[in-house]
């Protein structure tokens, strides 16, 4: 029982096993990622209402260096925000805690330059911010990702073209909508094994919504690596 960081520290101690146990969760948390994705209601005693042992399906688990994700792993000015939520602004605000702090950081614009190699192809990328989801489902908001399911055997990179403010402004509008597919405002791209690098400096990740890594990362997607309840 609790919120997306919780349950990836159920997930990252069964990820690795050979023998991996069907696993359910009731949401507590703040944004409750995984739930939206699931379409479990976010209503604990609703959620374990309707709790059925013979109703689960597969599902795709990121590993992030020697770390696992069943959701996001973030990088640049948003995450370095959300890094910088704390307890009790999540509770007071809820999810919009991480949209006000994340919002503040892109108004800085502060650019970084990075080195992407998805799939054996390599690219360079500049952006304040990139998002590597798993699910639909991202910061509460559950159309951010309309295209990426819970078990298609993919990871989907999004990022912002924002090389100044305007930039980050007009692509808001495309990311209510849901980004699916690559624009002016906004790169999009699926893959299954990348890794990450930063030109210059250092740079701390998030994954599920906790501190992880610094860049370089290396990124996979495990496929239906676990079964949830839902």
């Amino acid at each position: 029982m609790g919120g997306d960081g919780t349950v990836n520290e159920g997930i990252s101690g069964l990820a690795k096993e050979k023998h991996r146990p069907h696993f359910g969760f009731f949401p507590l948390g703040t944004v409750n990622d995984l739930a939206r994705a699931l379409e479990i209601p976010l209503d604990p005693a609703q959620a374990i209402a309707q709790f059925d042992p013979n109703h689960r399906r597969p599902l795709d688990i990121g590993q992030v260096n020697d770390s696992y994700f069943m959701n996001v792993v973030a990088i640049g000015a948003i995450p370095q925000a959300i890094n910088d939520v704390a307890p009790d602004e999540k509770t007071r605000y809820g999810k919009m805690a991480y949209f006000i702090n994340g919002f503040k950081e892109l108004m800085n614009n502060q650019k970084y330059h990075f080195q992407v190699q998805l799939d054996g192809e390599v690219k360079e990328i500049t952006s304040t911010t990139i998002l590597i989801g798993l699910t639909n489902s991202i910061g509460g908001f559950e159309s951010l990702l309309p295209n990426a399911k819970v078990d298609d055997g993919l990871l989907h990179l999004m990022y912002l073209k924002d090389s100044h403010f305007l930039n980050t402004v007009s692509a808001i509008p495309q990311l209510v909508g849901g980004v699916t597919e690559e624009s002016n405002s906004l790169g999009y791209e699926t893959f299954k094994e990348g890794v990450i690098k930063l030109s210059k400096g250092d740079l701390q990740i998030n994954v599920d919504g906790d501190e992880g890594d610094s860049l370089p990362i290396r990124l996979s997607v495990l496929p239906s690596h676990l079964s949830v309840y839902y």
